[in-house]
């Protein structure tokens, strides 16, 4: 009789799962990430659509809203040896290879894989539309592959044109996040863990040399109006095996279509789940100390 009941038993739940295949059926193979390497990377979500080119010069290329580009590009440069002001010119895709890049339209996310000089980098971008905004939830996983330690520095390049125009931009960092503003559009981007910043004048290499201080990004506060750009520069050691994660968050919107109680993304503050967890632990840390007390011999 058990043999009977473990064979209904294990009838029903194969088909169920036959049921749930059929229930997905192509939804569930559409929902699967496609490559696109060697050509443009696309997720749209309501007004929102960015574009990630992989074909020459990988790099963010289009973030729009409403079918308005708002973005010149977005760059990242890589060296090992920073000394001098000519190395932060140094483009990533220089120094590693673009192995992978895929592009799921049902979770909107695009992803992009460099791998070289003992590093491997992924870049996962997040895209979340409403009626006349859009936000780019950023993670970049930077994984030590080799048996040896590495230091290098990771420098980020973001030349936002809004309204489609380069010129009338105003930028700033006030501490806490990077702001620009073209007339009715405004770009909000906050980034954890950089060590070094500036804002300034588009382009690429004349941002990121100008205002060194020490070889380092300068941290300039303000700039415009004009051709507005911003650099970040993260200065990342990693011993072998080793991996570090940066988290950022860009977010663009019509001034007269702000969200409600809308807040840039503060990184330098752990999320409430973190923030959970690390309570939970405390608590459970102060009850393994009580029972080891309770459990203790009794001094004479």
């Amino acid at each position: 009789m058990t043999s009977i009941i473990r064979r209904v038993f294990f009838s029903g739940i194969l088909a169920a799962v036959g049921l749930l295949a059929l229930a997905l059926g192509s939804d569930g193979a559409s929902a699967m990430p496609v490559s696109c390497l060697g050509s443009d990377c696309t997720v749209s979500d309501g007004a929102a659509s960015i574009a990630y080119r992989t074909s020459v010069d990988p790099e963010l290329k289009t973030f729009s809203i409403n079918g308005t580009d708002n973005l010149s590009e977005e760059e990242y440069h890589l060296c090992f040896d920073c000394n001098t002001s000519s190395k932060l010119g140094v483009e990533l895709d220089n120094n590693l290879t673009l192995t992978s890049a895929t592009q799921d339209e049902a979770a909107n996310m695009v992803t992009a894989i460099f791998e070289g000089s003992g590093l491997k980098i992924t870049f996962d971008h997040l895209l979340t539309g409403g009626a006349n905004s859009g936000t780019i939830d950023e993670t970049i996983t930077i994984e030590n592959t080799q048996s040896t330690a590495l230091q290098f520095v990771l420098t980020e390049l973001d030349d936002f044109d809004l309204n489609d125009t380069s010129d009338g931009d105003s930028a700033s960092f006030n501490g806490d996040f990077f702001t620009q503003t073209d007339g009715p559009v405004s770009l909000f981007l906050s980034s954890s863990s950089f060590d070094f910043f500036t804002v300034g004048d588009c382009c690429e290499f004349n941002l990121l040399t100008d205002t060194l201080v020490g070889g380092h990004l300068g941290g300039v506060t303000s700039f415009g109006p004009g051709d507005a750009a911003f650099a970040l520069e993260y200065d990342i050691s990693l011993a072998a095996g080793q991996s570090a994660i940066i988290r950022k968050q860009k977010v663009l919107f019509d001034n007269d279509s702000a969200p409600a109680g809308f807040k840039p993304k503060d990184f330098s503050v752990p999320e409430p789940g973190v923030l959970s967890l690390f309570g939970f632990g405390l608590i459970g840390l102060g009850a393994v100390r009580r029972r080891r007390r309770r459990g203790a011999p009794q001094a004479a």
